[in-house]
This record gives structure tokens, C-alpha cells and sequence, in this order.
């Protein structure tokens, strides 16, 4: 069932993306979409969660500024729902990526978050709940 809030969440994000699409501005573009992406998560819509997240993480990649803070953020919006759906193999290279660009970047939060998660799926922990949300 979903809640208020996710419903809320959900809004919020499609009237950002509506938004960003009459600017010429496609970094805020690809952002606007990762929220979505998430948005869709909180409300327990993995499948819609990796699509949104999926195509920012293509804008973020096609405009090629190399390691930022964007581009970590994508991969991890995209883990984190490859996680949700039980596609575990296909987050843990979005996790690694992630790693490395948080660690890049000097975000010890996304760094530690990354390497719990990857530990985690080592140990054989796969659990069904997402990590936490940065």
C-alpha cells in the first residue's frame, strides 16, 4: 500500500522533471529525474526507480564532466534500486563505481555506505531492505 507520503514524494518529483524539461539545462534535468527515480523507490516501485534512475545516469554520463558528485549520486540511485528488484550482481558494479567516486570526491557517508552494501553481498547477506537514504 502506498503511503501519503511516497504519493506526495512521487508528485513533487514528476512537476520537477515537467519543470526541468522546458529548460536548457540538462544537468538539472538528469538530477530532477534521479529524484524521481528515488521517489519511486520510497514508494516501493523498484521497476520505476532503476528506469528513472537508469536514464539520469545516461544524461550525467552523455555530458561527460567525468567524476563528480552527480555521477556518484546516479550510480548509486541505480544500486540501490537494482538492490530493491533482487538484481544484486547488476548493482554491485554501480556500487564499486560509486565507491571510488565518493572516495574521489572525499564523501566518507557515501564511501562507508558503498562499502557496506558491497560487504554485505559478500557476506551473503543480500537482506530485502535498501540502505539508507543520503
Amino acid at each position: 500500500m502506498l503511503n501519503v507520503g511516497a504519493h506526495l514524494r512521487v508528485l513533487r518529483a514528476k512537476g520537477a522533471v515537467a519543470r526541468c524539461r522546458g529548460l536548457d539545462d540538462p544537468r538539472r534535468l538528469a538530477n530532477a529525474m534521479r529524484h524521481l527515480g528515488e521517489a519511486y523507490g520510497y514508494a516501493a516501485n523498484p521497476a520505476l526507480a532503476e528506469r528513472w534512475c537508469l536514464e539520469a545516469l545516461s544524461m550525467i554520463r552523455r555530458l561527460g564532466t567525468g567524476a563528480s558528485l552527480d555521477l556518484a549520486n546516479a550510480l548509486r540511485a541505480v544500486a540501490v534500486a537494482r538492490d530493491d528488484l533482487g538484481a544484486r550482481d547488476a548493482a554491485r558494479p554501480m556500487w564499486r563505481e560509486a565507491r571510488d567516486l565518493y572516495r574521489a570526491l572525499g564523501v566518507a557517508e557515501g564511501v562507508a555506505e558503498c562499502d557496506a552494501r558491497l560487504a554485505k553481498d559478500a557476506d551473503g547477506d543480500g537482506g530485502t531492505e535498501s540502505p539508507p537514504r543520503l
